[in-house]
């Protein structure tokens, strides 16, 4: 299916209002379900860039990821950005699987293999991230079939 908000009348305003330095902070009310993620997925296509978009919590983030993916049909140009944590800071239970996404995102970052969207929320942002140094200092590289002590 084809996504139907490129073809409305006020697209090109939004898309261009998006793209002003000026403005950096977009509300979009009335939108409910996936088509947000639809609608943000139409207008950010249209920009050159990566696209920082950030949410309240966990949850409603994973949400709209997963639509993003969906509706990109590849999860190359979207990224998650999850917190180190099980379930919050202050628990200081650290998931893995976490740690693993925030470190592919960061190094994709770093390596400027951008995607076009970086989809977070505030609890991941707010947690120090090592520098680009630090991480390539400490990251090993290894490849299908070589030995290794």
């Amino acid at each position: 299916m084809k996504n139907p908000y490129p073809s409305h009348p006020h697209f090109p305003q939004l898309t261009a209002s998006l793209e002003a330095r000026d403005q950096k902070i977009q509300y979009l009310e009335g939108l409910t379900g996936s088509s947000r993620s639809a609608l943000i997925h139409a207008c950010l296509s249209e920009l050159k860039g990566a696209h920082l978009i950030l949410f309240q919590d966990k949850e409603e983030a994973a949400y709209f990821y997963t639509d993003l993916v969906t509706l990109d049909g590849s999860p190359d140009r979207t990224l998650f950005f999850p917190s180190s944590y099980r379930r919050s800071v202050q628990y200081q239970q650290t998931d893995e699987a976490n740690i693993i996404t925030r470190t592919q995102t960061l190094r994709r970052l770093s390596e400027r293999r951008v995607g076009s969207f970086i989809v977070s929320y505030t609890e991941a942002l707010v947690e120090s991230v090592v520098s680009k140094k630090q991480l390539g200092e400490s990251t090993l590289e290894i490849k299908q079939g070589e030995k290794i002590d």
